[in-house]
């Protein structure tokens, strides 16, 4: 930037991808960055005729709790939660998979994913035949960790900042919260 100079800098990159733009300025706080895991997220849409599916579309979908031992980690009922979607005779859903520390659904080609989330969704929502339409989006190392202690590690990133690199914040995903409103109250 030949010498530019400015106030303030904001970091609204993966912790990982800060890490390294920090590494010479503020060496603790990138190790502090660093430190901060994530897990690869795969997530499979599909196009259902509304009659192929057996279970109320009445809420916005589901969560798996890892116990359950399924790849598919969520579903949400796409058509149900934005009316925009919202197609008629057909419903979208979205199954989510990757689990922390086990991303071996990832590692699968996209036919074997589809068919692997297919399967699972079959038992619980009771699906009949086959999708009209799949998208499958992947997402590595994007969804961070929030792992025991998370919210007063960051506390101490930001003061480490405060001190290694005056000026400079770090804003999304890996600090204060996932969702939308949480990204929102946090920048």
């Amino acid at each position: 930037m030949n010498g530019a100079r400015a106030d303030a800098v904001v970091f609204a990159t993966p912790a990982y991808v800060t890490a390294q733009l920090l590494r010479d300025v503020a060496p603790r706080a990138s190790r502090q960055l660093a430190a901060i895991e994530y897990a690869g997220v795969a997530l499979v849409s599909l196009a259902f005729a509304r009659d192929a599916i057996g279970v109320p579309l009445d809420a916005s979908g589901f969560l798996v709790p890892k116990p359950e031992g399924l790849a598919l980690t969520a579903c949400s009922w796409s058509s149900t939660k934005w009316s925009h979607l919202d197609k008629g005779a057909y419903a979208i859903l979205r199954a989510s998979t990757g689990h922390y520390r086990n991303e071996h659904a990832l590692s699968l080609g996209d036919d074997a994913l589809v068919a692997l989330l297919l399967d699972e969704l079959r038992d619980v929502m009771h699906l009949r035949g086959e999708p009209v339409e799949v998208r499958v989006s992947r997402w590595p190392a994007s969804f961070p960790q929030y792992t025991p202690g998370h919210r007063e590690r960051v506390d101490q990133l930001v003061d480490t900042l405060r001190v290694e690199a005056p000026g400079a914040v770090v804003t999304g995903a890996a600090y204060r919260g996932i969702g939308i409103p949480a990204l929102i109250r946090a920048a």
